[in-house]
């Protein structure tokens, strides 16, 4: 006769811990103040104990206490009366976790009100996983021994961590609050305490804007900074949240269109619950796809329209002219190979971008006037892009012209097209990036102030191999953030057109 497959929790607790690449306290806190946030709880409380018995820390949240059958289903591994989507968890696993943390690790979790409380107590026996609970009959001294009870309302899971977890934690706790939940602290959502004293957000010193983006009959509220000093990387361009919790960060891919020192000093974080269907299990990032894709889009479009509101974006040249794009052979190979049917789908820039060359025509139906060395460009995209206006250099006499009413000369407006993709040296010592994708420059940026590109700038076969390399990899790699491609598949295609490309 069948019989199901056993499970070693205490093992599964292990694998489950090991997602994370912080250390084990760190994840107590990030799950402990999750599970409040889940349980809408407006305010946590975090409380030191350090006595003969141990080594104690305690979360009290005010969120509505668990009934009797949400406490018995609490103490099942992987059971949860969450929905995804609805909040933060959803593996019913929470700072269950931590039992994995060390041997004598133990949680006592008292929910209720007043004299109403449900007690249990999860510890570690050998190797496993064990519990006593007040549902079955447990006296409530039996759990926590002598130590007084004072429980007003809510639920509180205390503790016992290492001598030096507890430590680490005391040290650290509030930098790794402000850090995981600082959007819940800005936008006063939840209250954090430690020891009796608030945890205030953290928030760099200069300019806060708040910005409400509309997504499909929901709001995605944002805080953009222009800070007067560097920001740390962690935190600079954008940061995700959801219900108030970090998700992750995000550097945009148009940095180098960002005026002097802003690039280190512009930081935009994001209230995007709407993805909270989207979260994959440690929660520390989000599944891949069309739905994924839009809203990050979307915030990132509006972070840029904020920062060039503000005259921090460069208004850039026509790409064509730009006299640090690199235009020789190579370029030449690799976007006509990238053109092709197998390989089209990893060029972002197969279809033309349109522009609308202002020029001198005697029947023409427009006025225009000449002005030394420019020329107006309204730039569009084939399939329904965003119109802008580039300046680009004049003709062969350094004369350019513009539409213009109070002109004395006749002229028209003709359609250029421009297909293809560039690649734009740029000098960025700070950023761990070897390339990146700037779509509205339809170019690759290869960062020369890599230590790795550094080494080949002397060679110039060496430099142009590495060139090639960094362009495949930021390509396959936008395309592996939109879709995740198989391992093997993506082997295949670097390998292919490099070889294509070089030989």
């Amino acid at each position: 006769m069948a019989e199901p497959l056993s499970i070693k929790i205490l093992e599964t607790l292990k694998n489950l811990l090991d997602m994370y690449e912080y250390p084990k306290e760190e994840v107590l806190v990030l799950e402990a103040v999750a599970n409040g946030i889940d349980a809408k709880a407006g305010k946590i409380e975090i409380n030191f104990e350090d006595n003969v018995s141990g080594h104690y820390v305690t979360f009290l949240n005010n969120g509505p206490p668990m009934n009797q059958a949400d406490f018995e289903n609490y103490h099942t591994i992987s059971s949860s009366t969450k929905t995804k989507g609805e909040g933060i968890g959803f593996a019913g696993v929470g700072a269950k976790i931590f039992l994995a943390a060390w041997d004598r690790a133990e949680i006592i979790t008292t929910t209720g009100k007043d004299n109403k409380i449900l007690v249990s107590r999860m510890f570690r026996r050998k190797d496993n996983v064990e519990y006593d609970s007040s549902l079955d009959g447990v006296s409530i001294k039996q759990i926590i021994g002598d130590r007084k009870v004072n429980h007003k309302y809510g639920t509180s899971y205390r503790v016992k961590v290492s001598a030096k977890g507890f430590e680490w934690l005391k040290d650290n706790i509030k930098d790794k609050l402000q850090f995981w939940f600082n959007y819940a602290l800005l936008s006063k959502t939840l209250e954090l305490r430690v020891n009796g004293k608030p945890i205030k957000p953290w928030e760099p010193s200069g300019e806060k804007f708040t910005k409400k983006i509309s997504y499909k009959k929901q709001v995605i509220p944002c805080y953009i900074w222009i800070s007067k000093e560097d920001i740390p990387e962690d935190e600079r361009h954008i940061v995700y949240s959801v219900f108030g919790k970090r998700i992750k960060n995000e550097s945009v891919d148009w940095a180098n269109q960002i005026k002097g020192d802003n690039n280190k000093r512009v930081f935009c974080m994001a209230d995007v619950s709407v993805l909270a269907q989207q979260l994959v299990a440690n929660k520390e990032n989000f599944k891949k796809g069309t739905y994924t894709n839009s809203v990050r889009s979307l915030v990132k479009k509006a972070f840029f329209d904020e920062l060039d509101s503000r005259g921090l974006i460069f208004k850039h040249e026509d790409i064509a002219s730009k006299t640090n794009v690199v235009v020789n052979e190579l370029t030449k190979r690799l976007d006509k190979i990238l053109q092709s049917p197998e390989l089209k789908f990893l060029n972002p820039f197969s279809n033309p971008k349109i522009h609308y060359v202002t020029v001198k025509d005697e029947n023409g139906n427009i006025t225009i006037k000449e002005v030394p060395g420019q020329q107006s460009v309204a730039n569009a995209t084939e399939n329904g892009g965003n119109d802008s206006t580039d300046i680009t250099s004049g003709d062969e006499d350094g004369m350019g012209v513009f539409e213009d009413e109070k002109g004395d000369n006749l002229g028209s407006n003709k359609t250029k097209r421009t297909r293809g993709l560039f690649i734009i040296p740029e000098n960025f010592p700070d950023d761990k990036r070897e390339g990146w994708l700037d779509m509205g420059n339809r170019a690759v940026v290869y960062n020369t102030g890599h230590p790795f590109s550094k080494s080949f700038e002397n060679n110039p076969s060496l430099y142009d191999y590495n060139l090639t390399r960094v362009v495949i990899s930021s390509l396959i790699k936008a395309k592996n953030d939109q879709t995740e491609m198989d391992a093997m598949a993506t082997f295949n295609y670097f390998e292919k057109i490099l070889h294509d490309v070089w030989l």
